[in-house]
């Protein structure tokens, strides 16, 4: 049951514990999955056609204790040694790559915060095309940001929390 779980912590990208049609639409194409899996889901773990699954439908429907699956999602977003993940809308190969990224960096730059900064923005413009924005910090932040909505990447790994993202050369309206 554990992929199932972490495919539903991968839709509710807000944590509220629902998944709407347009978040489970984003996410298949965001990861370029078989568009069947929507009708399979709405199938199996919305079958009112509410246009919401739950987290207490999808618990049920594979008989999980609410409880207990909640436990894991802490145990995955606190994974790697201290890593927590206050929101991330990049591709899974993409978080891999930050991360190592970042783990590299700090390794070379422990102290040095703000050529740490300076070289992961750059290696992020080169790899993911242009314009990133980060920001390194060792205490408190409040954000509000405009961003592409697949490249945003929020995290805290020891005493420091790295906030990125990107904003493409035009933003569209909704």
């Amino acid at each position: 049951m554990e992929p199932f779980l972490d495919i539903f912590f991968a839709v509710d990208r807000d944590h509220s514990e629902t998944i709407s049609a347009e978040e489970l639409r984003d996410y298949v194409a965001r990861n370029d999955l078989d568009k069947n899996m929507i009708t399979q889901w709405n199938r199996l773990f919305d079958p009112e056609k509410t246009g919401i699954i739950t987290f207490a439908k999808f618990c049920d429907v594979l008989g999980i204790a609410p409880d207990s699956a909640r436990k894991q999602r802490v145990e995955v977003s606190t994974d790697n040694a201290g890593l927590v993940i206050y929101l991330d809308t990049v591709k899974p190969s993409v978080k891999s790559d930050i991360l190592q990224k970042v783990n590299e960096l700090a390794k070379q730059l422990s102290t040095d915060q703000d050529q740490m900064a300076g070289k992961l923005k750059a290696y992020l413009d080169e790899t993911y095309g242009f314009w990133w924005h980060v920001i390194l910090t060792d205490n408190s932040f409040w954000l509000q940001i405009s961003c592409d909505p697949d490249n945003s990447f929020h995290f805290r790994l020891g005493g420091c929390s790295y906030l990125m993202w990107m904003t493409p050369d035009e933003i569209k309206k909704q």
